[in-house]
């Protein structure tokens, strides 16, 4: 099972799910973090190209955003847009949004089964 963690430093969380740079990517095997590695962003020239929210544009930005972690189960964020969490679980990835803070705190309170998603950081599209 892999958990992908948005992230812009490889230490701490993407506050914001769209300007991810990377993801932190850790593979867990029998309830134990077993490897991790650092992940960027699939063509971050498209993100500036796409940019925006018009017909299009959003299906092409939620592509780019999943194509580094399409064969993780698990997507972690500080935040995101309603449309976005829709379109990664459509995905087939489960979305956890949180407000923690560092990459080894996230991954530790998911192997200990106390990583709570909390909905009320998903929000409207910022425009």
């Amino acid at each position: 099972m892999k958990l992908a963690i948005a992230s812009s430093n490889g230490a701490t969380i993407q506050r914001h799910f769209g300007r991810t740079k990377d993801y932190v990517v850790v593979t867990v095997e029998d309830g134990r973090d077993v490897a991790r590695e650092v992940r960027p962003v699939e063509s971050p020239a498209q993100l500036v190209e796409v940019g925006g929210h018009g017909p299009g544009q959003f299906e092409s930005r939620m592509r780019t955003m999943i194509a580094s972690v399409k064969d993780c189960d698990v997507l972690v964020a500080g935040g995101m847009g309603y449309p976005m969490v829709d379109a990664i679980e459509q995905a087939g990835l489960d979305v956890i949004l949180t407000n923690e803070r560092l990459v080894d705190d996230i991954v530790a309170s998911y192997l200990a089964g106390t990583l709570e998603h909390e909905p009320e950081l998903a929000h409207e599209p910022c425009h």
